[in-house]
């Protein structure tokens, strides 16, 4: 059966490092529960590490999906020698490379793409629409001019807007991602809103949703 572990409300710093050593200990055994509070305890700090390389709130998501994975795998090398926030960096790091490296790719294949002519929807015939079509639609097309409006502010605004409110990061955390401290990226936050909201007003009054 697999061994749970207490979480207490208070832990000293020898305490949590005896936790973390019987939770790699567990981890190591097989045990999908301490694996997963591996993950809960570092995976903040980690996304940052992947964001900061790769730059992209997805991209940053999938290298650390493919690291954990990696993690899991690998964690038979795992031993006392072995610095558990160090060695997951690591891996974090080579994974997310690998990803900057697919984007790159991924970019060219689309811009090729993009190259050729579309098709008219004549050329699909026409299909029926559903009763709730227009209203999916519409939400699909608010989602996107949201999309839209963050993916055009400027980058120091773009990448504190996307890490707080679509990623959900706090400031500390993002803080490390970006590189910089805690009172930039509440400057940068605070602007990035103001041009977002700016922006977003201008884009439903043309859309006609105001």
């Amino acid at each position: 059966m697999p061994r749970i572990f207490r979480l207490c409300p208070v832990a000293a710093p020898d305490d949590s490092a005896d936790r973390e050593a019987e939770l790699v200990a567990a981890w190591r055994q097989g045990d999908s529960v301490a694996f997963a509070e591996i993950v809960r305890i570092h995976r903040r700090r980690l996304f940052a590490v992947a964001y900061h390389k790769t730059g992209n709130v997805e991209s940053a998501e999938d290298a650390l999906q493919v690291a954990f994975h990696n993690a899991n795998r690998a964690v038979a090398r795992l031993n006392g020698s072995h610095d558990l926030a160090n060695w997951l960096t690591a891996i974090v790091v080579n994974a997310a490379r690998d990803e900057s490296r697919r984007d790159v790719r991924h970019r060219r294949i689309v811009s090729r793409a993009t190259e050729t002519v579309e098709r008219t929807p004549e050329q699909f015939g026409t299909s029926v629409a559903r009763p709730d079509q227009p209203r999916r639609i519409e939400r699909l097309e608010l989602g996107r001019i949201l999309l839209d409006g963050i993916g055009t502010l400027p980058d120091p605004y773009r990448r504190a807007i996307e890490l707080f409110h679509v990623q959900g990061l706090g400031v500390a955390d993002i803080a490390i991602a970006l590189g910089t401290n805690v009172n930039t990226v509440k400057t940068r936050l605070a602007r990035g809103r103001g041009l977002l909201q700016r922006s977003l007003e201008r884009r439903l009054r043309e859309g006609g949703y105001l």
